[in-house]
């Protein structure tokens, strides 16, 4: 069965949210200090007009997955091209955050664990979940909804106690080149425009409310702000060594006890949209591999995503500095095209052949006019010949 809409709205929301809140705020500060949150709220807004554009294309591409869209278009060569480079954007994900999660359990929910005691439980989790299905996934996301805004609203309170305002001014002090610095070398951190083509036949539009994605997709972006302004306000210039925003945030000392022991509940409760948000993007990435060998047996999908995810684990608990890899110049350039360029062309591409369809189609009729007068003339000077 198809996800519905608000499904994929509340998708969306968690792609745009849950690991915007971990170690991004802290690498940021260290780029364009006390000006971190513009560079985020730039590149928030850009993905939601991209966002818009990919739904746009999701709509067009009706019961067609996304190869079967660009192949009508290009040909099945280059639509097999783009789908391959497509496919490289959840990879990276997958990797940044199954180690971001990782880091995220191990500092505040336990002590020390081996790699495979945490790559072989969230394996099996991720791969009965998509096993499940889209529809399913996005259930449990619309269960979790409210519980992770309601929580996260609690977290910035909690951290509003603490905030200095007077640490944001001046804005822009050090120019705007910081910020587009920071967003260059962070960019693995965003877009969402390139992975959400691969939900391309698989929406039931039939009862969309148009207002669900921009309610949830504006959410995400006022949620981020809040949480970057709670972080930066009350940690200022020791903002660069506190690496999990949300966490450390609920770690500020507060008079209300029960408040305490509550934003401790939401912190755990947070690891649970992490896990959403993996899956997720485990989906894509099988969605991505199935287009591109026609694998049609979802246990093989699996056990691939499985593997996936457990050589992510293990590389990156035996690699210095794995942040310092989502930062290659070949990593960005790759979300660049993945993420921005090609969803943008497709489109594009999809507007400008239609209109040379329609072009085409008013050509033949045209001409099926012209043969018809042709062939009446005709008729008309055979009849008057024989009389």
């Amino acid at each position: 069965m198809k996800m519905s809409y608000r499904q994929l709205s509340v998708i969306i929301f968690y792609m745009l949210v849950a690991f915007k809140v971990l170690s991004l705020p802290s690498l940021m500060y260290q780029t364009c200090e006390n000006d971190g949150y513009l560079s985020v709220l730039l590149m928030m807004l850009i993905d939601a007009v991209l966002l818009w554009a990919s739904i746009k294309v999701l709509k067009k591409a009706k019961d067609k997955n996304i190869y079967q869209f660009i192949k009508q278009y290009t040909g099945s060569v280059i639509a097999k091209i783009i789908i391959i480079l497509l496919t490289l954007i959840p990879i990276i994900h997958l990797g940044l955050k199954t180690k971001g999660l990782e880091w995220f359990l191990a500092k505040n929910l336990y002590t020390k664990f081996e790699w495979f005691q945490f790559a072989i439980p969230l394996g099996l989790v991720i791969c009965y979940m998509i096993y499940k299905g889209s529809r399913n996934i996005g259930r449990v996301c619309e269960f979790f909804i409210w519980i992770i805004i309601v929580g996260v609203i609690i977290i910035i309170i909690k951290g509003f106690n603490s905030v200095d305002l007077t640490f944001f001014m001046p804005i822009l002090s050090k120019g705007i080149t910081p910020i587009f610095k920071a967003i260059y070398d962070h960019l693995a951190w965003f877009g969402i425009s390139g992975e959400l083509l691969f939900f391309a036949g698989e929406i039931d539009f039939s009862h969309e409310k148009k207002s669900n994605i921009f309610i949830y997709s504006g959410i995400a972006i006022i949620l981020i702000q809040f949480v970057l302004w709670s972080f930066y306000g009350a940690y200022g210039i020791m903002s660069s060594t506190h690496n999990f925003a949300i966490s450390d945030i609920s770690q500020i000392s507060n008079t209300n006890v029960s408040l305490d022991e509550l934003s401790w509940l939401i912190v755990t409760v947070w690891a649970v949209a992490q896990i959403l948000h993996i899956a997720i993007y485990g989906y894509i990435f099988c969605k991505g591999i199935k287009l591109i060998f026609n694998i049609k047996n979802e246990y093989v999908l699996t056990l691939i995503l499985f593997l996936a995810l457990t050589i992510w684990t293990y590389w990156g608990e035996h690699t210095i500095a794995l942040e310092k890899i989502f930062l290659n110049d070949i990593v960005v350039w790759t979300i660049i095209i993945g993420q921005y360029i090609i969803p943008l062309l497709i489109f594009i591409m999809s507007f400008i052949k239609k209109k040379k369809i329609l072009q085409s189609s008013q050509d033949n009729n045209e001409e099926v006019v012209d043969k018809n007068i042709n062939n009446k003339r005709n008729r008309k000077r055979r009849e008057y010949a024989k009389t």
